[in-house]
């Protein structure tokens, strides 16, 4: 699996730096055409919210496949080298381990991030929806986000359920004097806040652009406002919440010290920033970034608490190693079945399972191999008939028991078929399933294997598995597994070393 991501975030890039790398709609579908046309990637995903921008790509070879923050660069007219500092690059576990990390909250710079979820979960529908990703990449996110369920659901990191939305909602409350509230940006994270604080008893209202009106989504008691309208909706308001997506300020400062009112509080969760950072120096004026608003770091975890979360990242990356060999055996496979040096004769016996319930099987033999066979049979519900001249002691209980039934005689041909005791094969095999030649008479098992096949019965015969239509396995049995286990032809010794280990293994349950 060849997956590398670059990383920048609010650990390694201040806010101004995260403003360069966060992409617009308009961005993002650049960075994925260019990544579609890329000969050396194979899927792409990228998350973008407003602590983080992060590009995972799978690539065909790990060595030659392009640098994921090369490529970002690159993609957004920048220079790496001008950003190396900011930036990091995982690839593999790392990657997997990073992103376990993150949706469980703890890489968050807020600790314990509710919505980190659904945004790795949406980034991954986005580029999945443009048949963007590969097998590699559904597989690590999928393990990436089960992780962070799990984790927050069987981890005890003293992490509330807590979001910026949260926090900016926290700030408005713990302001004096607020009551009426203006959000600017009618996106998921506008949605959120307005709705919050309307729960709350606050006067909201949002704004909308005009050629959006049609799509948006009003919560429930949240005014509207035309977004050309907000300077004048502000005066009237005394705290301002800015969420949009514009790759510009929304709120400059030319314009809002020409307001005859201030409202006494601004939170801006925008990256790229929505309030012009010079309106922090209007006093009278509190203003949030998002760097202001967030605060947590996966240090402040205790170390038992640490260690309890490493191991069950280790476990999703173990899982992502088995799926990977499990791919990689496919990958084999396929190579191998379809190779023109391929012998398509090397397996035609396939494993089956059937159900064998009152199926007549007919065995033509009573010697130690028509026993053990007959012994097998009878663990499986088969009706069995055996044709021989005489029973061993052990066919004789279970003839007795009534698991068997037994016509005394024998299938001759040749000379031999005019002997007293000699047994019609058309007759014997009368309403048969299965015919399993057992006798010790190289001729007679012949004749019956060529019968078997002319009526389209299956036929084993136990001296010649070029005359038989199955072979008859090594079965190995327990309350939970069936195991049926057969060799080539070359070694019996080998099957019968190998069942017998298996037989010990399921009996004793050594799987679990």
């Amino acid at each position: 699996m060849n997956i590398k991501a670059a990383i920048i975030d609010h650990e390694m890039a201040s806010l101004s730096e995260r403003e360069i790398f966060a992409c617009s709609q308009e961005q993002k579908e650049d960075i994925y055409r260019r990544a579609l046309a890329h000969p050396e990637i194979q899927g792409t995903v990228l998350l973008n919210t407003c602590n983080r921008t992060e590009l995972y790509l799978s690539v065909k070879d790990e060595i030659t496949g392009p640098d994921p923050f090369a490529f970002l660069c690159e993609s957004l007219d920048e220079e790496a080298r001008d950003f190396a500092s900011v930036a990091k690059v995982v690839a593999g576990d790392d990657a997997l381990s990073h992103l376990c990390l993150l949706t469980s909250g703890a890489a968050s710079q807020l600790l314990g991030d509710s919505q980190i979820i659904t945004q790795v979960s949406d980034a991954l529908s986005e580029a999945q929806e443009m048949d963007l990703t590969d097998g590699a990449l559904n597989t690590m996110f999928r393990l990436g986000v089960t992780a962070g369920k799990k984790v927050r659901t069987d981890i005890n990191l003293q992490i509330k359920d807590t979001s910026t939305v949260d926090l900016a909602v926290r700030v408005v409350e713990e302001t004096d004097g607020v009551k009426s509230i203006l959000v600017i940006g009618n996106g998921t994270i506008g949605r959120l806040v307005a709705e919050c604080l309307v729960k709350k008893g606050y006067s909201v209202s949002m704004t909308l652009r005009q050629y959006h009106n049609k799509e948006a989504i009003i919560p429930a008691g949240v005014l509207t406002v035309p977004y050309g309208d907000r300077y004048r909706k502000m005066e009237e308001s005394d705290a301002v919440i800015s969420t949009t997506a514009s790759p510009h300020v929304v709120i400059t400062k030319k314009e809002f010290v020409q307001m005859a009112h201030y409202p006494k509080l601004l939170i801006d969760m925008a990256v790229p920033r929505d309030i012009d950072p010079e309106i922090s120096e209007i006093e009278g004026v509190a203003c949030y970034n998002i760097d202001e608003l967030s605060g947590g770091s996966l240090k402040m975890l205790k170390p038992e608490q640490r260690e309890q979360l490493q191991e069950y990242i280790g476990a999703y990356v173990a899982e992502l190693h088995r799926w990977e060999e499990q791919r990689m055996k496919k990958e084999e496979d396929i190579k191998r079945l379809t190779s023109p040096e391929r012998d398509r004769g090397e397996r035609r016996y396939f494993p089956l399972f059937i159900d064998s319930m009152d199926r007549l099987a007919v065995v033509i033999g009573g010697g130690n191999i028509a026993e053990r066979r007959i012994l097998t049979l009878a663990e499986f519900g088969f009706r069995i008939r055996v044709i021989s001249g005489t029973l061993s002691e052990t066919l004789q209980r279970l003839m007795e028991a009534g698991l068997i039934e037994w016509q005394q005689g024998y299938i001759q041909t040749g000379e031999k078929a005019s002997a007293s005791n000699c047994v019609d094969l058309s007759e014997a095999a009368q309403g048969a399933w299965m015919l399993l030649a057992c006798t010790n008479d190289r001729e007679t098992n012949r004749a019956i294997g060529q019968f078997g096949r002319e009526n389209q019965l299956l036929i084993n015969v136990c001296d010649a598995r070029n005359e038989s239509t199955f072979w008859f396995p090594a079965v190995g049995l327990s309350d939970e597994l069936t195991m049926g286990l057969v060799g080539t032809g070359k070694d019996h010794m080998n099957v019968k070393k190998a069942a017998a280990v298996l037989r010990d293994v399921i009996e004793k349950k050594e799987y679990k």
